[in-house]
């Protein structure tokens, strides 16, 4: 089984393309991929894999999730962007915290 869908507009308001496939094991995957382009020579759509894979990422065990492919895939965008949001947070941190340290007089109070 595979399904593909695009535009998906996330709440942040993103628009990704999403494929859903069952593995071997019979467990649900879902990728994320963003547009990137029509290509040069036959002017086909051109996507670039953002986020989840076939072999070793989060998969979804389909009865759990009672076959609904949507919820699977809502949840896989919402992971992701947490991802995006915790990277973002963690890269400001960091360049804040290089600032301050350079803007330090070297006396410990």
């Amino acid at each position: 089984m595979y399904l593909s869908k695009y535009p998906v507009t996330s709440k942040t308001g993103n628009e990704y393309r999403v494929d859903v496939f069952e593995n071997h094991l019979g467990f649900i995957g879902v990728a994320i991929f963003k547009y990137s382009g029509l290509t040069k020579f036959r002017k086909r759509e051109k996507f670039k894999h953002l986020y989840g894979n076939y072999t070793w990422d989060r998969h979804y065990d389909p009865s759990k999730h009672e076959y609904d492919y949507v919820k699977m895939a809502t949840l896989q965008i919402e992971h992701y962007e947490e991802l995006l949001a915790a990277e973002e947070y963690r890269i400001n941190k960091k360049k804040a915290e290089v600032e301050r340290f350079e803007n330090w007089d070297g006396n410990i109070e």
